[in-house]
């Protein structure tokens, strides 16, 4: 009878053993599946802030209208505004190729704002 109890107390302990790995198994495949989740929404945000953020033609001529009705002196957070739309301007170009659509609207936009409202600086020379 000894005999007996025995193995089966050690058939138990491997299936307590097996299980609690499958366990370790399923919370690892979870946290991956999480992390791949998480991975990919983090790249939709991406995408959907370069929509949202992004200057194309349509906001380049929203800007230029903009920037013609602007008055002198300029009010500071105006000025670090257009200091953030220059800066903006000059990165999304340096990525554009040479035969983008979109070059000479942001050459207008970083002309104006650098000249005629005197927020260029010294790397834009």
């Amino acid at each position: 009878g000894e005999g007996e109890g025995e193995g089966e107390g050690e058939g138990e302990g491997v299936r307590r053993k097996n299980k609690k790995r499958g366990e370790k198994e399923k919370k690892r495949e979870r946290e991956e599946k999480g992390g791949e989740e998480k991975k990919r929404e983090r790249e939709e945000k991406r995408e959907r802030d370069k929509e949202r953020y992004c200057l194309n033609e349509r906001s380049c001529q929203w800007l230029y209208g903009w920037l013609i009705v602007l008055e002198l002196p300029l009010m500071p957070d105006t000025s670090a505004s257009l200091s953030h739309i220059l800066r903006l301007s000059v990165k999304i170009r340096s990525k554009l190729e040479k035969e983008s659509k979109l070059i000479p609207h942001l050459n207008t936009i970083i002309t104006l704002i650098a000249k005629f409202f005197g927020q260029a600086e010294p790397s834009f020379s």
